[in-house]
């Protein structure tokens, strides 16, 4: 995995697609909570995308988690579901291993000509160390398709 300090949302028109960390949640209104981080940017630069992810999670509290595409985005979940307050999944702490196998589940999903942006997933709102999450990315992540972009101008 290449590394990078930069702005995320300067990718895409550069061909890449943005990993945004989210939480496997939904609202009563069934939309994701996308309050924090890249998910609340993400969800600012595509109103329709709480919604659309809301009904993901749904989709997948009977099947478990797993990563979703949409646009230019790879929805990445970091945060497991609060099975009794699904609203309060964005609360949780990221889990490593979720981020794993979200990891793997990246790797294996796309394919050699896709280039991906990743951010250090589960260490902002998910309160993860990057000593813990690093070795992750690193492990799965570890080929030129993926890059890691440290926040930055």
């Amino acid at each position: 995995m290449k590394e990078e300090t930069g702005n995320i949302w300067h990718y895409p028109p550069r061909g890449y697609l943005i990993v945004i960390p989210t939480n496997m949640g939904w609202r009563k209104d069934g939309w994701n909570v996308m309050g924090r981080g890249l998910a609340k940017q993400a969800s600012m630069k595509f109103p329709k995308l709480p919604a659309i992810y809301g009904e993901m999670c749904q989709d997948m509290a009977d099947t478990g988690p797993e990563i979703r595409f949409w646009a230019d985005l790879v929805l990445f979940p970091v945060k497991p579901l609060n099975e009794e307050f699904p609203y309060r999944s964005w609360q949780s702490h990221a889990l490593p291993e979720l981020i794993e196998q979200s990891a793997i589940q990246l790797a294996e999903w796309t394919n050699e000509e896709e280039q991906v942006a990743v951010p250090l997933v589960g260490c902002g709102n998910g309160q993860l160390s990057e000593t813990v999450v690093l070795p992750i990315l690193n492990n799965y992540l570890n080929d030129d398709r993926f890059v890691l972009v440290r926040q930055g101008e």
